[in-house]
């Protein structure tokens, strides 16, 4: 195992355990669902790590890289989703480009 395996396996596990508590402290408290959402966005993380890392061991890569861009983007768009009860304002994104 070399060094940057080693430091990518204390990343995931680290996302692991912070995935666990926002889940952990979601469920204790129903009304707030950002939690659960968090929770989500850390797991996807966690998932985008190995795909990345299984791409070169899989002879179909076109496929696994697509998969990883989405699931990326998925991890990436999961926080907004949980920032909108906070808000209590949808995202926009279209005042970005009206200028």
């Amino acid at each position: 195992m070399t060094g940057a395996t080693f430091i990518a396996l204390i990343n995931l596990v680290v996302a692991g355990l912070v995935a666990a508590s926002f889940l952990a402290i979601s469920t204790h408290d129903s009304v707030r669902v950002a939690g659960r959402w968090l929770s989500g966005a850390y797991a996807l993380g966690m998932l985008y790590y190995v795909i990345e890392f299984s791409i070169r061991l899989v002879s179909d890569s076109a496929f696994m890289m697509a998969l990883s861009a989405a699931v990326l983007l998925s991890g990436l768009t999961a926080p907004i989703s949980a920032s909108r009860p906070v808000t209590r304002s949808e995202p926009s994104f279209s005042s970005q480009f009206s200028q």
